[in-house]
């Protein structure tokens, strides 16, 4: 298996529609089958599940195994990617969000990065020249950003996009470290990956950032103060590590 694409999603079935049947099209297209896509939904009650298996078929067609998981357990973003890395069968692990947010035209760039490049992860990076945003964001939205994604580059400096969802992960390099060691709090888990699994070579491929197309963000107070307590935790990970 050349890739394993992991979605994680919580009420996107407006969505799915349109990324599911690109993906698998730009997958066939690109010479990147063998793959597989994992849908880790938390089950969200608007049927992406349902929606998902739609395109069972169209995936078999075109070389790419559509696996839908109906987590139970821990829900959110980040463990729904860590039980995507447990199942992961592709040699190139590429993460990315289900809201339409995320070019699928740069995951051939992030897979080769990895599988040609010999970089243990790639990022696609908004902030690296070439990438920026496709959308109109409130000036307190903006900022916020900013500093979010500074106090993220506290924890390495070789980042210039530190709270991207976008990345690829070289199999190879997750089986060499101890999954369990992520702890999935927070929202962001690619800063975890980096800190604890100290990656020697990571390449960051520019990309146009878009807001979401259909349903609400998942961006909340709650979800900020989450990030606050993971990036403190990470601070300490670090000095004691």
């Amino acid at each position: 298996m050349r890739l394993t694409i992991i979605l994680p999603t919580y009420n996107e079935a407006l969505n799915l529609p349109i990324l599911i049947p690109n993906l698998i099209n730009y997958c066939s297209e690109k010479n990147l089958t063998p793959a597989e896509i994992l849908v880790m939904d938390d089950k969200s009650p608007d049927g992406t599940a349902t929606i998902a298996r739609k395109y069972k078929q169209l995936a078999k067609e075109k070389n790419v195994e559509l696996i839908i998981v109906e987590r139970e357990g821990k829900k959110g973003l980040t463990p729904a990617v860590i039980d995507g890395f447990k199942l992961a069968k592709g040699q190139a692990i590429l993460t990315m969000d289900s809201d339409l947010s995320h070019p699928i035209s740069a995951i051939k760039s992030l897979v080769d990065a990895v599988t040609i490049l010999g970089a243990k992860i790639s990022i696609g990076s908004r902030h690296v020249s070439g990438g920026g945003y496709d959308l109109n964001w409130p000036k307190q939205r903006k900022i916020i950003s900013f500093f979010s994604g500074f106090m993220g580059r506290l924890l390495d400096w070789r980042l210039t996009d530190p709270m991207a969802g976008f990345f690829c992960c070289n199999k190879d390099f997750l089986q060499e470290n101890d999954l369990t060691k992520l702890k999935g709090e927070g929202f962001k888990i690619l800063l975890e990956i980096i800190v604890k699994f100290k990656p020697k070579k990571i390449i960051e491929i520019p990309i146009m950032f878009k807001d979401r197309l259909y349903g609400e963000s998942k961006m909340n107070i709650d979800v900020m103060k989450k990030y606050v307590v993971q990036l403190f935790n990470l601070y300490l990970y670090k000095i004691f590590h």
